[in-house]
């Protein structure tokens, strides 16, 4: 650092600008892992600091010892030549006169003087709920344990993030530090029908039944493979009499004539035509393919949001947990490649899956909306508890 600041060259203020933004690159990379950054500018050196991340935090004061020198020191005065003291009248004393007496510093012994250290956003030792409504602050053994207990069970970061009441990168980092990894994503459950991904799963079928019907318009429990003529209708093995329709199901449209005997004539009656609705806007509560319906709760921008994520391919690699745990990362703002080294897939792959899932949230400039990205990541959430089997 140049000694003063009040005098510097144009090339000395340039260099100082360099030298503060690496200083701010390097304290962003902290504070992105979850940390309160201090910054201390002195003459001899910069310091970045950080709460403790292991053990008892020592003191906040600095105490700054002083060298042994005693409280008065005695110096005898200076000879003056005896020319020079017969010429002028106002010349010094002699050596011979009392000697002066100089102050000097405190000695060691007295009582230091107390330097307090640059103030600190977050106090040692002190917890505190930040603006977003979560906690910062030293970590408690109870809360590492429960990290150590949730990420044993299968949790991912984001799941451990909200038990605890703690940012993400917090928990992800505080978890690498005590040895975790990032937890696997889960299997795919079942059997993945129509080539959908996410939660769009279909139940394992026993031997010798028909799964129910999947078209909108045909009725409750019966299947569309029953041949015409039959006199015994083909049921699913949960619908064994009729059922009324529930009612987040949607219109149905009449449900075809069977080609059975007429009880007074005798005759059949010809079949009559499915009407198919049209797929471009589906009725309330019902899905585009087969699986999970969209939640009647959900409207506008985070309905369409549900059915592009339905729509979505299989994908081998990443399912809905892993996706919530990609676009909760990069929203944020942990760099993509750090990233997909903590949820262990490729950077690549990583990117064009969020590309493929942020399609619908992007306008005509390929820009991620700003009401877009909060509603892919409730549709993610939703879509996660309810696969996991956790209520709304």
């Amino acid at each position: 650092m140049h000694p003063s600041l009040k005098q510097m060259t144009l090339a000395e203020t340039r260099e100082l600008r360099d030298a503060m933004g690496k200083l701010c690159d390097a304290g962003g990379v902290l504070e992105r892992a979850g940390m309160e950054v201090t910054v201390s500018l002195t003459d001899r050196d910069t310091t970045l600091r950080v709460p403790s991340l292991w053990g008892t935090p020592g003191p906040v004061d600095t105490v700054v010892e002083i060298d042994d020198v005693p409280a008065t020191a005695t110096y005898p005065a200076a000879p003056v030549p005896q020319a020079e003291a017969a010429n002028d009248e106002d010349a010094a004393p002699p050596a011979s006169a009392a000697p002066s007496t100089v102050s000097a510093a405190p000695p060691a012994s007295a009582a230091p003087s107390t330097v307090s250290a640059a103030p600190s956003p977050l106090p040692f030792g002190e917890r505190q709920i930040g603006k977003d409504g979560l906690l910062r602050g030293p970590w408690l053994k109870e809360e590492e344990d429960t990290i150590r207990r949730m990420h044993a069970a299968g949790d991912s970061w984001p799941a451990i993030a909200e038990a605890l009441g703690r940012p993400v990168p917090a928990v992800s980092y505080r978890g690498r530090s005590l040895g975790l990894t990032k937890p696997k994503a889960p299997a795919p459950k079942a059997i993945r029908t129509g080539g959908r991904s996410g939660s769009d799963v279909a139940p394992a079928l026993s031997p010798g039944k028909t799964p129910a019907d999947e078209c909108i318009g045909s009725p409750q429990g019966v299947s569309a493979e029953a041949a015409p003529g039959d006199t015994q209708s083909k049921t699913s093995g949960v619908a064994e009499a009729p059922k009324s329709a529930p009612a987040n199901a949607g219109p149905r449209e009449r449900a075809p004539v069977r080609d059975v005997p007429s009880a007074r004539t005798g005759e059949k009656a010809a079949p009559a035509a499915v009407v198919t609705p049209s797929p471009s806007i589906p009725p309330q509560g019902a899905a585009r393919n087969k699986g999970t319906a969209c939640p009647d709760d959900l409207r506008g921008l985070q309905r369409e949001v549900w059915f592009h994520l339905g729509s979505l391919a299989a994908d081998p690699i990443f399912g809905t947990d892993l996706d919530l745990d990609l676009v909760e990362g990069l929203a944020s703002g942990q760099k993509l490649g750090e990233l997909a080294l903590d949820l262990g897939v490729d950077a690549a792959k990583a990117k064009a899956r969020f590309e493929l899932l942020t399609e619908v949230i992007r306008d005509q400039k390929n820009r991620i909306t700003t009401d877009g990205q909060p509603a892919l990541l409730a549709v993610l959430r939703r879509r996660a508890q309810i696969e996991r089997g956790v209520p709304a």
